[in-house]
């Protein structure tokens, strides 16, 4: 990607952004509220939580002699280990389920932590929920259920409970409403601008401009940056690629898909080029063109009339434009049987004919006479839908682009 490329497509996202401003405020507002609604309601969900702490100790058991001590002896990892088995954990959910709280043995491990300090014989228990009365229940059940099943499973080894359930309050920090407010309002202004360059159809690059000329087959005849149309190596190759594609003694409508200044400053670049070539150009005007001298222009609507005929002496002439003035009434030219033979007529005696049409108008006539059309197309103005639309109204013809951007 060169320069220029790069530029342009920095100044389409800064164009699409100040587009559709409206659009990315809107997504910011969503995007900061809804996370600060979220932010407070998980808040007052889940800010307070409930610890429960129980410690065991695990002695051996006076009733066995030392040698039974000894061949029983079970590490205290061991202990640690079943208080996250199912052998504990199922008759405590069976217990809550039963005392109006649903909770499966998954949950129960996420809700009990059990450690030993120093590999001492002392086991600590820290229940924690979000609910008083089920943090007190879970750790009074869960301590009786240890205390049995373990008994039976290991029964060298006694248990012995050292305090009683202590259950406490536990703040849990409140993170900054700010941060997640920031972070929202990020999110929506991001999602705001995709959606933007998503909903702006415009061609973007180069790399979209060859899909879509691709895809609703119209030959490219370039792109060019604003600031080099009047560039001559840009406006040799284009007159070359137009006298290619519709060869000589021819004629090629010239539109726009939205008037643009654009449009009269290419056909006055290549009746430029293709007089320094040799070639005789005529121009067709209707859209207000200033090219020539007032000894070069005929009223068409003269022509067309009979008030004036093309004798030889004009059609010599290497630039003739027929324009259309301010009193003719362009729909009645247009229309007028007398168009073709017209064309047909300059079409013999020029190499270059070009019609200069405004983009609100529509040339109607035999397609015979003309079988080309350029559009000089703005894309930082037309979209795709625009430019498909007015390529529609010329199905029959021939359709070449030349691209500003």
């Amino acid at each position: 990607m060169d320069n220029n490329e790069m530029t342009h497509n920095i100044n389409r996202l800064f164009e699409i952004f100040i587009k559709y401003i409206y659009l990315i405020i809107i997504g910011i507002i969503i995007g900061g509220v809804g996370m600060l609604i979220l932010t407070r309601t998980t808040h007052n969900k889940n800010t307070d939580s409930y610890v429960a702490n129980v410690s065991v100790l695990i002695s051996p058991n006076k009733q066995l002699n030392n040698t039974e001590q000894k061949t029983g002896m079970v590490s205290m990892g061991t202990y640690e280990e079943l208080a996250k088995k199912r052998v504990i954990l199922q008759p405590l959910s069976d217990y809550l389920i039963n005392h109006g709280y649903n909770v499966k043995p998954n949950k129960l491990i996420e809700k009990i932590t059990v450690n030993n300090t120093n590999n001492s014989q002392i086991l600590n228990f820290i229940i924690k929920d979000n609910n008083k009365t089920h943090t007190t229940q879970i750790a009074k059940q869960f301590i009786n259920i240890y205390i049995k099943e373990t008994s039976t499973l290991i029964p060298n080894n006694k248990i012995s409970v050292l305090s009683n359930v202590d259950v406490h309050k536990v703040n849990i920090p409140k993170k900054s409403e700010l941060k997640r407010v920031l972070l929202g309002v990020f999110i929506g202004g991001l999602f705001a601008y995709i959606l933007a360059y998503f909903l702006d159809l415009r061609i973007k690059n180069k790399k979209d401009l060859n899909k879509f000329v691709s895809r609703n087959k119209i030959s490219n005849l370039g792109l060019v940056s604003k600031s080099h149309v009047n560039d001559d190596n840009f406006i040799k190759k284009l007159s070359q690629k137009i006298e290619l594609v519709i060869g000589k003694n021819k004629a090629v409508l010239i539109s726009s898909i939205k008037n643009n200044v654009y449009q009269n400053r290419i056909i006055e670049l290549l009746s430029s080029n293709y007089k320094q070539q040799g070639l005789k150009v005529a121009i067709i005007d209707f859209n207000n063109i200033n090219i020539a001298n007032d000894s070069d222009k005929v009223n068409i609507w003269d022509v067309l009339t009979d008030q004036v005929n093309l004798n030889e002496q004009l059609l010599k002439k290497e630039l003739l434009v027929l324009n259309a003035d301010e009193d003719n009434d362009v729909f009645l030219v247009l229309k007028s049987a007398k168009l073709d033979v017209l064309i047909g007529q300059l079409n013999e005696y020029y190499d270059i004919v070009m019609i200069n049409i405004p983009s609100e108008l529509k040339y109607e006539h035999d397609i015979k006479k003309v079988n080309d059309i350029v559009f000089v197309v703005d894309i930082s103005k037309d979209n795709k839908k625009q430019i498909v639309e007015k390529c529609q109204e010329y199905s029959d013809m021939e359709q070449l682009g030349i691209f500003i951007k």
